[in-house]
């Protein structure tokens, strides 16, 4: 019991160890050895909009196992894990163009790359596994413009939707025709895509079939799609930092 109480110390002290170095002011970290003897949940830093010990004293806001944070990109396996799931009950083909089971207002027109369209050619696979060669709306730039991120690094939160989304897409160069042989590039256009592709197959929001096929039936029960416009009972999500930077972007998360 003694060595599990000092490895218990060890790890924590190893997370207290990590607020301040690179751009880290928050973080909950789980550690579980193969025979379970060290079975650890810990947290370390603030959870408020900045860092230091005052202000942890005067809002009272540390950072602890519950406190809830957002998970971003990770949402990405989420979503992949409903359209696989959806192909194994046979509602969804993989292999079949996106335009099979998206509007034309989504699909059409979203890939054109050195004047050829190749907006019919993307399959839901290729957004699966981001090969579909189509343009990020967030990171990429238009020409002689700012991208999304850019716009939020210098404060501007706002609510995209998938039409938006898609939209901005529009406006922005493809990267390769979909599915070249060796060829990958994240986009966040890919995800957008298959949540709304998610939505026409289930005729649900893309959060309910979360919850139906992946958070109740593994007991996630604090697990949810955020919302900037309702509050929600219980702590709010961890600040997020850009590098030194806290930001408030609750629009745009959601």
């Amino acid at each position: 019991m003694a060595s599990i109480d000092k490895a218990t110390t060890r790890l924590q002290a190893a997370l207290d160890a990590q607020i301040g170095k690179g751009h880290i002011y928050n973080l909950v970290a789980a550690v579980q050895s193969y025979d379970r003897r060290v079975d650890f949940i810990g947290a370390a830093g603030v959870a408020g909009p900045q860092s230091g010990a005052a202000m942890g004293a005067a809002m009272g806001a540390a950072m602890t196992p519950d406190t809830p944070y957002f998970i971003a990109s990770i949402t990405k396996m989420y979503t992949a894990a409903v359209i696989l799931r959806l192909h194994g009950e046979k509602r969804l083909d993989l292999d079949a163009p996106i335009s099979q089971y998206l509007p034309d207002a989504l699909a059409g027109s979203i890939h054109v790359y050195k004047g050829v369209d190749y907006s019919p050619q993307i399959k839901v696979y290729q957004l699966v596994n981001q090969s579909s060669g189509l343009a990020d709306y967030e990171a990429d730039k238009p020409p002689g413009g700012k991208s999304v991120l850019d716009e939020l690094k210098a404060g501007g939160d706002r609510y995209i939707d998938t039409t938006q989304a898609i939209e901005i897409t529009r406006g922005l160069s493809p990267h390769f025709p979909p599915g070249t042989p060796g060829k990958a590039y994240y986009s966040n256009t890919n995800y957008r895509l298959l949540g709304a592709i998610i939505e026409m197959v289930t005729g649900k929001p893309v959060e309910t079939s979360f919850q139906e096929m992946i958070f109740t039936p593994l007991g996630l029960e604090h697990t949810y799609l955020f919302d900037w416009s309702a509050s929600r009972p219980g702590s709010a999500p961890a600040a997020i930092y850009m590098k030194d930077r806290p930001v408030s972007i609750p629009k745009y998360l959601a």
